[in-house]
């Protein structure tokens, strides 16, 4: 392994401590987890039909991990699920009264720590930075390590 793809490892881990570090921080004076706000603010800006395929596709979730979260989420009163009437096994995620009235303070919560993220970065760096974390994604996704 080359130096160069150590520090990308070694950073990548940095960014996502840190990350999960500032999300635990903007999520400690209410009952909603980082990973919460983020599936929850996700449902509030949909604006058509979401199924929990979505929430795994929108965050590389598994299922187990999609449906504990979508679980917590119900039974915390922030959404509901409801049977599709054109599928009777997919059930579709609506946002609640309460849910929706975590609207601005989880908006806000998010929007200020991606401006604190994104501090100082050009948004031609931005747009860069943003290409090559797709195709990472993609390349993990593909999860072949032995090539």
């Amino acid at each position: 392994m080359t130096s160069k793809r150590k520090t990308i490892i070694t950073d990548i881990g940095k960014m996502s401590n840190l990350f999960r570090r500032q999300l635990d921080a903007i999520s400690a004076y209410d009952d909603l987890s980082g990973a919460k706000k983020r599936v929850l603010f996700f449902l509030i800006d949909r604006t058509s039909d979401t199924y929990q395929k979505d929430i795994e596709q929108e965050y590389c979730l598994r299922a187990p991990s999609a449906s504990a979260l979508i679980k917590d989420l119900e039974q915390d009163g922030y959404i509901r699920r409801i049977a599709d009437p054109d599928d009777a096994r997919l059930k579709k995620i609506a946002v609640t009264e309460k849910g929706l009235r975590q609207k601005t303070s989880v908006q806000k919560d998010l929007r200020a720590m991606e401006a604190s993220i994104t501090r100082g970065i050009s948004s031609e760096d931005m747009d860069q930075f943003l290409k090559i974390s797709e195709q990472i994604i993609r390349n993990l996704n593909e999860g072949d390590l032995h090539e």
